[in-house]
């Protein structure tokens, strides 16, 4: 792994003015060359003619570039020169698909065109003192020789500090994946028999004994038609997408929830990364962990 220590300018948006950035970049491999043509330093060298290059390895298909910075940070967006655009880009390939990796573990997939042009990344508002991006798929899809990826350039927009927030819009498929959640959380404090159905059939068995042996619990304490009556507000609860391929979706879920008994609400902090896959059309948790562990 070459790793380069290089100065340059970060553009810093919140209207501050720009800030230089002492940062370090590091590449998967690089393509040899005796002139050194293809190493590291051209990503970031404001230069679109120069390009970094990777080995012939897979076309490409694995390899990363990576940028450490000396402070959180949070990107707002990546723009890539995709290719060689030194007039050279028929003869590399190009990211046709990729992840951006930042430093809590999470991870956002992203595609491309296939151009000569730059082309930008919205980026999710996430804490970070790295992004790597790497490579899942190239273009052409099917080579018919042996070729580098090549990358001409790259530039980054940022916000600072670690007090952006980390939730995202509650649209789409993050959207639906955080009424599952909520509603997971609601149907396990009223102890609502529907809340076994959140868990896939492999699971159902074991977590119904658990599922039991809580309700028993609560039945000696006298809490059962009390925690049936309960109101659970899970309004501040907030979400972020960590990953999704293959039709497996990691969702970060934080804030708290809170839930009102006997006109007390007691607040419920929560900080957990739930697994959830589709079973027979509906999402299913087949894993709660603590974000801690990221």
């Amino acid at each position: 792994m070459k790793r380069i220590l290089l100065t340059f300018f970060l553009l810093a948006v919140l209207n501050s003015p720009a800030q230089g950035m002492n940062v370090e970049v590091s590449v998967s491999h690089f393509r040899p060359n005796l002139l050194g043509k293809y190493t590291a330093g051209n990503l970031l060298d404001d230069n679109a003619t120069t390009v970094w290059a990777s080995s012939a390895l897979n076309h490409g298909v694995g390899a990363w570039f990576q940028v450490d910075f000396p402070e959180m940070v949070a990107l707002r967006e990546i723009t890539i020169y995709n290719g060689h655009h030194g007039g050279e880009f028929q003869d590399f390939s190009r990211i046709k698909s990729g992840r951006l990796l930042f430093s809590d573990g999470s991870e956002q997939h992203f595609e491309f065109e296939d151009g000569a042009v730059a082309q930008k990344v919205e980026v999710w508002p996430v804490p970070t003192t790295s992004v790597r991006v790497l490579v899942d798929a190239i273009y052409p899809e099917t080579p018919t020789r042996s070729m580098s990826l090549a990358i001409s350039e790259v530039k980054f927009s940022i916000l600072k500090g670690v007090t952006v927030p980390k939730a995202m819009p509650e649209g789409g498929l993050l959207g639906e994946l955080a009424n599952v959640i909520k509603g997971f959380y609601t149907k396990q404090l009223t102890l609502d028999e529907g809340f076994l159905d959140y868990f896939p059939k492999q699971k159902r068995a074991e977590e119904e004994m658990s599922f039991e042996v809580f309700r028993q619990i609560e039945k000696q304490k006298g809490m059962i038609e009390r925690l049936r009556q309960a109101v659970v507000n899970t309004d501040d609860l907030k979400f972020r997408l960590m990953s999704f391929k293959r039709g497996v979706a990691e969702v970060h879920s934080f804030g708290h929830y809170s839930v009102v008994i006997d006109q007390k609400m007691v607040g419920i902090p929560d900080d957990s990364v739930f697994t959830l896959k589709k079973e027979n059309g509906d999402w299913k948790v087949f894993e709660i962990r603590d974000y801690a562990v990221n």
